[in-house]
């Protein structure tokens, strides 16, 4: 058995044998592996139900940890504003929401905790934005934000590097892009999923090719699936 396939069992291993066997992995292979097991669930993990809760407020506050700032304290307002209010409690009572509005309001922000609110719901979650770049620096930045400040084994096994987190095989959160050069079918990401409970999550949608929303609407047949679509109103063809 080669060194990069070995599992060690420290009782028959002196501590110098152990040090001779990580020097022998190269290094990329030493990042990934660190990598990998920080992505790893805790043992003992309870199930996602313990991370459920009907709104997505109660569900930023109780698993996220999300609260008033000081300021908000002191007006005596909440860490929402109205309209946010407004777009988790369509999510909540609709099949489809989109909310269109200027920048630096916090559409991001909301979509990135009715992703994970829908996730530990047991949705199967597809999230898609027009570029890599937007996707994940902007949803899946604020994804990652979350996850720190949130309940210890929330998300079940994360791997960050591919945009992805699963506490099954039909139980997922998931981000991917498509390309519109015309030399790739641009639904195939969506096409084919097959889960009662699935939600496609849409940022930046007025730049998103039209195929993906119908593809949306294909795979999104049941009375309790979601589509959340959110973006500037300036930027629809």
């Amino acid at each position: 058995m080669s060194n990069q396939n070995q599992l060690v069992n420290i009782e028959d291993e002196d501590w110098s044998g152990l040090e001779n066997l990580l020097l022998g992995i190269p290094k990329p292979k030493l990042l990934n592996l660190r990598d990998n097991v920080e992505s790893l669930p805790a043992a003992n993990e309870d199930s996602w139900e313990r991370f459920s809760f009907d709104h997505p407020i109660e569900f930023a506050e109780k698993v996220l940890g999300i609260k008033a700032n000081k300021r908000q304290i002191e007006l005596g307002l909440p860490w929402y504003t109205e309209d946010q209010k407004k777009f988790f409690d369509s999510v909540v009572a609709n099949k489809r929401t989109l909310a269109l509005s200027g920048n630096a309001v916090g559409k991001t922000f909301c979509m990135a905790i009715v992703a994970l609110w829908l996730y530990n719901k047991g949705y199967m979650v597809l999230t898609t934005a027009p570029t890599l770049v937007q996707l994940q620096d902007a949803l899946w930045g604020q994804i990652r934000e979350f996850r720190k400040g949130a309940r210890p084994g929330m998300g079940g096994r994360w791997l960050d590097v591919n945009m992805r987190a699963t506490y099954g095989p039909k139980h997922f959160l998931s981000g991917f892009t498509v390309r519109n050069d015309g030399n790739e079918d641009i639904t195939a990401p969506i096409q084919g999923r097959h889960n009662p409970l699935i939600a496609v999550l849409i940022d930046e949608i007025g730049a998103i090719p039209g195929g993906i929303l119908q593809a949306a609407d294909v795979v999104c047949v049941n009375d309790n699936a979601k589509i959340v679509g959110a973006g500037n109103p300036h930027d629809r063809n």
